[in-house]
């Protein structure tokens, strides 16, 4: 290939050579290999501690989570659920703060998660409430013509009278008149 190609380890390894020979001071060296001082200082910190191995890119990830618990209160809150066994997460909160105290206590969500996790808890049921129910009003059988009209309910009507609304118990509906539409 006609160019060169080095990877990150080995120009931070180049870069801690030219350090290290003492005839550049540090500012110089990072302005030639364009860096920080910061970075460079981050560097040289991860040389002395590891050696070479050291300069390789580090894991991004963290390396534990912060809002984990220890291993023991899991374990613990297994034995006091086993004790109680229709206890929930409420319950199992209570007696722990009452037994051990404030400091360290897991959040009533926390060990509600835990517990679905472990498959200790059921989902509640479904508690459907219905609505009441109500009759409809028996149809008008018309003994002449033009004595029902069918209203859909939308809008307003022109009627012999100008406008003419009623007021059911939720909606408002149109009066429907047993006279013929003006057009």
């Amino acid at each position: 290939m006609p160019w060169k190609t080095t990877c990150q380890y080995e120009q931070r390894w180049k870069f801690m050579q030219a350090f290290l020979c003492h005839k550049t001071p540090l500012n110089v060296l990072c302005r030639r290999w364009a860096i920080t001082r910061k970075t460079a200082c981050k560097w040289l910190a991860r040389f002395k501690e590891r050696g070479r191995s050291g300069l390789t890119d580090q894991r991004r990830a963290a390396r534990r989570r912060h809002n984990r618990p220890p291993e023991l209160r899991p374990k613990g809150l297994q034995r006091w659920r086993r004790r109680g066994p229709t206890w929930g997460a409420p319950k199992l909160r209570w007696a722990r703060q009452r037994r051990f105290g404030h400091k360290g206590l897991p959040s009533e969500s926390a060990i509600s998660r835990w517990l679905q996790r472990w498959g200790l808890t059921r989902p509640r049921p479904r508690i459907i409430v219905k609505g009441q129910v109500v009759g409809r009003p028996k149809l008008t059988v018309p003994k002449k013509p033009r004595q029902v009209w069918p209203v859909d309910g939308k809008g307003w009507f022109r009627t012999a009278m100008e406008r003419a609304w009623i007021r059911g118990r939720s909606q408002t509906w149109p009066a429907v008149m047993l006279w013929p539409l003006i057009f």
